[in-house]
């Protein structure tokens, strides 16, 4: 879906454009990266809240070009319960970390 020149993707269209396999291998060779020294260290942030809380999770990484890329998710255990939501939602947005402008 695209709104405003932003492209929007579900669950399901992540998963029909990246199979797991692919996915595995992007997070291994990412993580490689890491250990070798060749990205920055991660941020990381959390906010408690009375019924959950917040993460962020932020990192740089380079490949054909330089990326930056932040996981924002809320972990409120009891909204299956209560409200019949998801305990976990979040989104992940990915810019060039060179100009800083949002990836289409």
């Amino acid at each position: 879906m695209s709104m405003d020149g932003t492209l929007l993707l579900s669950r399901r269209d992540v998963a029909e454009l990246l199979t797991v396999d692919e996915c595995l291998g992007a997070v291994e060779h990412a993580f490689k990266l890491y250990g070798d020294g060749a990205v920055p260290k991660p941020g990381i942030l959390s906010a408690n809240c009375p019924d959950g809380a917040f993460h962020i999770k932020a990192g740089l990484l380079s490949l054909e070009r330089p990326y930056f890329v932040v996981k924002t998710n809320g972990n409120f255990f009891q909204n299956s319960k209560r409200f019949g939501l998801p305990n976990i939602q979040g989104i992940i947005l990915l810019c060039d970390a060179e100009t800083g402008s949002l990836w289409l």
